[in-house]
């Protein structure tokens, strides 16, 4: 077997086991690492006691993991001494939330509040995970001399990059990378590896990649409709986000007792993340799951928060009564967990507090 017949046998594995698109590129110096690094110095990664006077910077921890290891992300020979290549899979929101899902449609205030399109089943760090140990067992047998290491959002390295480099989407204007197939609705994953994953005779000289040769979605530049629908205006830079404006970073990241007010306010009836940006986007508009029959408020309060969540909200009654054993039973393997039950009753409150007609069409 020719080395280009066994990276196309790696590759038709990796779809065979589910994983939706792949990719490779050489594993080379990351050309946004200055961009990156000149987003942390100016705290656009969360520092809250910057723009927003009310927050208690001294009880967030936030993304403060994004400055440990910092200079990691220059080049991912700091994960995988020796590397050569990156193999970057996506996996689609549809391969690890629950297929069918209902379109609840509710009336009444102060009920429920929404969860964020990507979170509404297990989470993904585990699904992803277990595919690509899965295609690394296939890369050993494939490349039996060669050294591994697979990534799942969990060792610094600018996947997205990466991926852009892999030809899986071009940058869009709200920060995500977008496919022409699925919008920005899918996750990342990579598998790094010291073989070359490129015959000889391809072979062309490692250079670092300038940035302005990264891909970006020309159609962005005459849309903006991420951008006015942002909640907090977080996109208000071309190409870039400052989690400081970011619900996201605010009812996910943020791990202080109390939600600045100016912040409250703008959460409305989101109890985690917030999707504004992607379902405004032409991308996934064009690409939008089919209808979802409805579902009554009523037979939506008789389950379990648990298949509450498969359809898109929580009951903030029932979250309220939750003692950390309930918290662990309903919501373990989610990315709820990953929250807190603390976390969480938190921005049940803000939601409460808000008082909104809950509106799923976000």
């Amino acid at each position: 077997m020719t080395f280009s017949q066994k990276i196309e046998q790696l590759k038709t594995f990796a779809y065979e086991i589910g994983i939706n698109k792949v990719g490779v590129c050489r594993a080379e110096a990351a050309a946004s690492y200055p961009f990156f690094e000149r987003w942390l110095d100016e705290k656009k990664h969360g520092d809250v006691s910057v723009g927003v006077e009310d927050a208690k910077s001294s009880v967030n921890r936030g993304m403060t993991y994004l400055l440990r290891r910092r200079e990691a992300r220059k080049h991912p020979n700091s994960i995988l001494r020796n590397v050569k290549s990156l193999m970057i899979v996506a996996l689609n929101y549809d391969s690890v939330n629950p297929p069918t899902q209902t379109t609840p449609t509710l009336s009444q205030p102060e009920q429920f509040g929404v969860v964020a399109e990507y979170a509404r089943g297990c989470d993904y760090h585990d699904v992803v995970r277990a595919k690509l140990k899965r295609l690394e067992q296939k890369h050993r047998e494939l490349f039996p001399e060669a050294a591994s290491r697979i990534v799942a959002d969990s060792a610094p390295i600018l996947e997205r990059e990466y991926a852009l480099r892999a030809g899986l989407g071009r940058l869009g204007r709200n920060t995500l990378l977008l496919n022409e197939q699925c919008g920005s609705r899918f996750f990342l994953g990579v598998l790094l590896s010291t073989a070359e994953f490129y015959a000889e005779d391809l072979q062309q000289k490692n250079a670092e990649m300038p940035l302005s040769c990264l891909p970006r979605e020309k159609s962005c530049e005459h849309c903006g409709r991420c951008v006015a629908a942002c909640p907090i205006g977080a996109l208000d830079e071309p190409y870039q986000l400052d989690a400081r404006k970011c619900l996201n970073y605010w009812l996910i990241e943020f791990t202080g007792n109390e939600i600045p007010s100016a912040i409250r306010q703008r959460v409305g009836n989101r109890l985690f993340g917030c999707d504004t940006c992607a379902s405004v986007c032409p991308f996934n508009q064009r690409n939008a799951k089919p209808s979802f029959a409805e579902i009554s408020d009523e037979d939506l309060r008789r389950m379990s928060l648990r298949r509450q969540l498969e359809h898109g909200c929580l009951s903030i009654a029932c979250i309220e009564s939750l003692d950390e054993a309930a918290f662990h039973e309903q919501f373990f393997g989610t990315p709820i967990f990953r929250l807190g039950l603390t976390n969480l009753k938190r921005n049940a409150d803000v939601v409460k507090e808000n008082g909104l007609n809950v509106d799923f069409c976000d």
